[in-house]
């Protein structure tokens, strides 16, 4: 049953992928602006036979469907094509290069997100329509509806420009770069012991990281709030309360864990 499932989900993603690689192609082609002259605009004056070797070069003078099909054949091979305003390197190059940075930043928002949300969430659902709740649920509000360049320029100039207690910019203070290991500053400064590099990376980190985290800890914290209301009112947790166990066991040990089903659904995503 279950191979029989998964062989439908990898047969209809093959129409999915072939519909979204349709679209960016689609895309790129409709967008003003012709990609050989933007690319030979600042070179001085050029000829025709240039102009037509840089298209052949590209395949921009065969048909769409032609251009279509090296496009996908390029794209599944992992070859990018060469980015023109990175000095003629390959798109994957430029790419792999930021890797470790983005997801440096992913997983440290993925972390300040849980730990700020799944407190405010076991508080919010302890006591209802309580002050803290009420603020918690207007925070959660402001915390999806701000949007993230917005969010982001506002705490720039508090923190960083006015307040100049956080960097705005950077990964890392001149000079202080840890020995690379994995690509991750924060991590590599934790591995090879350099508590200055460290501190220097969670200060850039911490900016950018509250920025992503704002809408995933107001998702989160109603989520988990609004499944731990539900398994509180459960039976066994009467039980377990009238059995005289304490209240960080009855919520930790039961009523969290069955709690965290739709929260962990919510995380993943």
């Amino acid at each position: 049953m279950r191979l029989r499932f998964l062989s439908r989900r990898a047969l209809q993603l093959i129409p999915v992928l072939i519909g979204v690689s349709f679209i960016v192609f689609l895309t790129m082609r409709l967008t003003p602006g012709d990609p050989v002259e933007h690319m030979l605009g600042q070179a001085g004056r050029v000829t025709p036979q240039q102009i037509r070797q840089l298209r052949s070069y590209y395949g921009l003078d065969r048909s769409l469907g032609m251009q279509y099909w090296l496009f996908v054949r390029h794209a599944a091979g992992g070859n990018l094509g060469i980015s023109y305003s990175h000095q003629g390197r390959p798109v994957s190059q430029v790419v792999a290069e930021r890797i470790p940075a983005t997801l440096e930043l992913t997983l440290f928002a993925f972390a300040l997100a849980l730990c700020f949300a799944i407190p405010a969430g076991i508080i919010a659902a302890l006591r209802p329509h309580g002050i803290y709740d009420r603020t918690a649920t207007l925070g959660a509000l402001l915390g999806i509806s701000f949007p993230g360049f917005w969010l982001g320029i506002v705490l720039m100039i508090i923190f960083g420009l006015r307040l100049h207690w956080l960097p705005i910019s950077g990964r890392v203070a001149l000079g202080l770069a840890p020995e690379p290991v994995t690509g991750l500053h924060s991590l590599d400064a934790l591995l090879t012991r350099n508590m200055p590099a460290l501190w220097s990376a969670l200060r850039h980190l911490l900016l950018p990281g509250l920025v992503l985290a704002a809408p995933m800890v107001a998702m989160v914290m109603r989520m988990l709030r609004s499944s731990m209301i539900g398994v509180l009112q459960q039976d066994y947790i009467q039980f377990a309360r009238a059995k005289g166990l304490p209240e960080t066991s009855v919520v930790g040990r039961h009523a969290l864990r069955n709690a965290l089903g739709p929260t962990i659904t919510v995380v993943a995503l």
